[in-house]
């Protein structure tokens, strides 16, 4: 099955865990907790409650950051309440947009201007008679936004659309839609059904296969948007915990056996590797760059140039929140109340939103 890639649901299960974790000393029961942060408990205190604001990054492209602005206000000492999950764009122009309300299980995907946000059915649960997935697209660049239902199984946004698989007696293919309704094939990735994830790019995707014991011609295939029929094989073989996050119009980055970071030509010259921790790496310029989850060198920024060099920042930051959006890198202070951004993992961050 298709899926984006890029940061699909907009809570990670890893992300979340870490949220409920940092607010155990709530200990709040299971039938108060409403998403990823607990609900208020009910107070009879008349005391002003003081408010307070987080970032969290999303995604990013080099015209566009997404980003999540959540309110939150704090009552008594020791229970937080926080506002519902509100989708916002900055542009590279310094607009700032109100997308709206993310909802349950969304998948967000972001190519160029393109953002695109999917819901599934409420109780969907897999049910045929469900009506439809809600697609909401917007096209930033010249401000035309629409919605749909569909029950097409969505692959990623395009920077002119977005992208699902078609299936075919099991056989994959992607097929991109422009705003307009216009399909055009983008042909089949991987032979004999092999379920892949897309990760789309500015003027590309890259098709990377599931399954690591029919992996077709290749595990990691980068295809342009403008010449289908060109595709470039930039990982052979599939590896166990493979992660791309990553991906430029010049390169790709990839978490190959779960510790190799990656650097990809989309050329297909040879990569640049060192060792690292399971972390997902993005595309900075001609470099890699990942923020450390757990353990080894855990919230200090690494990156990798493309002539294999590494460096990691001494500061640390919050480690669930990092992208690459309008020619930055983009972080979090450890506390969410600021957006930073830097131009090199060991440059001085400058406050973008707080």
């Amino acid at each position: 099955m298709a899926r984006p890639r890029h940061f699909p649901l907009t809570w990670s299960a890893a992300r979340a865990v870490a949220l409920l974790a940092s607010a155990a000393m709530l200990a709040l029961p299971a039938a108060m907790a409403t998403g990823p942060f607990p609900a208020a408990a009910a107070t009879t205190s008349t005391s002003t409650p003081r408010a307070h604001t987080r970032y969290v990054p999303l995604e990013g492209s080099a015209k566009v950051l997404l980003y999540e602005k959540l309110t939150s206000a704090k009552l008594q000492t020791r229970y937080t309440r926080y506002s519902s999950s509100v989708l916002r764009a900055l542009t590279a122009s310094g607009k700032r947009e109100q997308l709206g309300e993310l909802g349950t299980d969304a998948s967000i995907s972001l190519a160029g201007s393109t953002v695109v946000v999917v819901n599934p059915p409420p109780l969907d649960n897999g049910d045929p008679t469900a009506t439809g997935d809600l697609l909401r697209w917007w096209n930033l660049s010249t401000g035309a936004h629409g919605h749909l239902v569909t029950r097409e199984d969505f692959a990623g946004a395009t920077p002119g659309g977005w992208m699902y698989e078609r299936s075919d007696g099991g056989v994959g293919h992607l097929v991109a839609v422009s705003f307009d309704g216009t399909r055009t094939e983008l042909g089949e990735p991987f032979p004999n059904g092999v379920p892949f994830g897309v990760l789309p790019g500015p003027d590309g995707y890259l098709a990377i296969a599931e399954d690591p014991d029919d992996f077709g011609d290749g595990a990691a295939i980068y295809t342009p948007y403008a010449h289908p029929d060109r595709p470039v094989t930039l990982i052979p073989k599939t590896s166990p915990g493979e992660e791309c996050n990553g991906l430029s119009s010049t390169y790709a980055a990839c978490n190959l056996d779960s510790d190799k970071m990656t650097l990809l030509p989309l050329s297909g010259a040879k990569p640049v590797t060192t060792r690292t921790c399971e972390d997902i790496p993005y595309v900075y310029k001609s470099n890699a760059v990942w923020l450390p989850r757990d353990g080894c060198d855990e919230g200090r920024l690494g990156e990798l140039s493309k002539t294999g060099h590494v460096t990691f920042s001494t500061r640390t930051y919050e480690r669930y929140d990092m992208t690459v959006a309008l020619g930055k890198i983009i972080v979090t202070t450890k506390d969410e109340r600021e957006l930073l951004t830097l131009t090199s993992a060991t440059a001085t961050p400058k406050v973008l939103l707080n």
